[in-house]
């Protein structure tokens, strides 16, 4: 859980704490008509002196408040999520039991969300940022299975390349998928920068091979791009981030995310009839704009002294 640590309120506590409270409860015990000016003079002092105190120690906890937050606000994430549309469309089992058909319909529905009018781009992922995510090890190279426990992990993600798009996660060395990166051809992947200077640092990682033991046994990918950090996490660091091709990974649930001209929230509707015009079964689950979901991810963060 994120923390802020209210240690600097402390001094503000001194003023507080140097009133001696047997003073104060003698001048009060001595209330009613007898109280004389000079024990009221004190009094009223000490309350003074109590006041202050306390005004300083909240508005230092207000000000760690605000710093806090500004930074988390300003943090940069990797990725623009203002005018994006997420949501998640899941296909019935029974009618898409192949990956053919599966990749046949999004193939249709990309085509129909694309075409309308205010969409900028379009993709798909298997999970968004904040979402929580698959962590696998990844290796440069084949590894023993008896030092699996000793790789990095890092999180896999199943994508098509409008997701990058959608997201604006900028391509810095290489290219994004294409055609090509289907089923049955050769296996590539892209890797976020992170993974390319943790595997090869210094080098040029295009063409090179990276290994996830957990998915594609005995089997290295090619890398094939190159594309920036994105943190999905306020607690954590930069997200390590292995992409593979939706086409070599399809599944029959999947977030679309659409990047609109103008507020994402107009194109609910739009969306959701362009996928029915493909087929009118599939169902939908967690429609809401990319902004909220990083706004509700900040829901879990909490402050503690």
């Amino acid at each position: 859980q994120s923390r802020i640590d209210l240690d600097p309120i402390e001094p503000g506590l001194a003023p507080v704490l140097a009133v001696p409270l047997h003073a104060l409860e003698s001048v009060v015990r001595q209330g009613g008509r007898g109280l004389v000016s000079g024990h009221r003079s004190r009094l009223r002092q000490g309350l003074v002196v109590v006041e202050v105190g306390l005004s300083l120690v909240l508005l230092v906890a207000c000000g760690l408040v605000v710093k806090t937050f500004a930074g988390l606000v300003l943090r940069p994430t990797g990725f623009e999520a203002r005018e994006v549309l997420t949501l998640r469309i899941s296909l019935p089992a029974e009618k898409y039991a192949t990956p053919g058909q599966i990749n046949a319909f999004h193939e249709a529905a990309l085509q129909e969300v694309r075409g309308l009018p205010g969409v900028r781009a379009a993709g798909l992922t298997s999970t968004l940022p904040f979402y929580g995510r698959d962590e696998q090890a990844f290796a440069p190279r084949a590894t023993p299975s008896k030092e699996l426990r000793e790789l990095p992990q890092g999180g896999v993600q199943v994508v098509d390349s409008g997701y990058f798009e959608a997201l604006r996660i900028p391509l810095l060395r290489g290219r994004t998928f294409d055609r090509h990166d289907r089923a049955g051809g050769r296996l590539v992947a892209i890797v976020s920068d992170g993974v390319a200077n943790r595997c090869w640092p210094g080098e040029d990682p295009i063409g090179k091979q990276i290994w996830l033991p957990g998915m594609d046994p005995g089997t290295p990918r090619e890398v094939a791009g190159v594309v920036g950090d994105v943190h999905d996490d306020w607690r954590g660091p930069v997200a390590l981030t292995v992409y593979l091709p939706f086409d070599q990974q399809p599944a029959s649930s999947v977030f679309l995310s659409v990047r609109t001209d103008g507020n994402p929230v107009h194109q609910v509707r739009a969306v959701r009839a362009a996928v029915r015009r493909v087929d009118d079964h599939p169902a939908f689950t967690r429609v809401k704009p990319l902004r909220q979901v990083v706004i509700e991810s900040m829901a879990g963060l909490y402050i503690t002294a």
